[in-house]
């Protein structure tokens, strides 16, 4: 009895962890550059309820959790824009952004514009960086950093 309790117990508090990523990915998937997270489950340890008198062994699962939640990092529509510092980028990579305190993240979310100094940023003013970690600055038309 205690073990087909803690069973559904356990099985509720795994299903409200994927319905809070479920609904996270709802909210969520209007946002730009938006990538969806996927639950991934595992099952608790089992016991075996082997008599050892017959060569047929039954195990009772104590329960299953989230193992983790994995980012879907396909593809998604490239969509054209009005705005010429606007990036997309196909395949594996992430942009590199860092805000005042030097903090640096990474981010598929490429609508830039310029700061009052020409250096790309993106919309929280979070400074794009370049591939040795510097700003990029525009110099007339050409991208240094």
């Amino acid at each position: 009895m205690n073990t087909s309790f803690y069973n559904g117990v356990v099985g509720m508090k795994t299903y409200q962890s994927a319905l809070d990523v479920w609904g996270d990915n709802i909210a969520n998937a209007n946002t730009t550059a938006f990538k969806q997270n996927e639950v991934d489950f595992h099952s608790l340890f089992s016991k075996s309820m082997s008599s050892g008198l017959t060569p047929i062994s039954s195990d009772i699962g104590l329960g299953s959790g989230v193992s983790s939640t994995i980012m879907d990092t396909k593809d998604g529509s490239i969509q054209n824009t009005d705005n010429v510092f606007d990036m997309a980028i196909e395949g594996q990579g992430w942009f590199a952004v860092q805000n005042a305190n030097q903090t640096t993240y990474n981010t598929r979310d490429a609508s830039f514009t310029r700061d009052k100094d020409g250096t790309l940023v993106n919309q929280n003013g979070q400074k794009v960086l370049g591939v040795s970690a510097n700003n990029l600055t525009l110099d007339g038309d050409k991208w240094v950093f």
